[in-house]
């Protein structure tokens, strides 16, 4: 090994770690869990389409929960969350 430095071993051995930890992480990756995702799909929560993308696959998640009647889709006229906040608002604002 020359003095004062990292051998070449020691660069070969570094990267064949890096290479190991990237594959392992990216087939853990795979695992995961999307929780948006999955809380639409059990018809748990509402696509906010103030912040959901035009083309979002939750749309299609969302569709999916609805025809099944899964979860808050069970009621014939649920109320979206940001409708009920503002019924709220609307109802604890003294009348003029």
């Amino acid at each position: 090994m020359p003095s004062g430095g990292l051998g070449a071993d020691h660069f070969r051995r570094a990267a064949a770690f890096f290479l190991a930890w990237i594959f392992a992480h990216a087939a853990y990756a795979e695992t995961l869990t999307d929780a948006n995702a999955e809380q639409v799909r059990q018809g748990m929560a509402w696509v906010f389409e103030r912040y959901a993308r035009r083309g979002s696959p939750l749309y299609a998640i969302q569709d999916e929960a609805k025809a099944a009647g899964r979860g808050l889709w069970r009621d014939l006229n649920p109320v979206p969350p940001w409708e009920w906040r503002r019924r709220q608002r609307d109802r604890s604002q003294p009348s003029r």
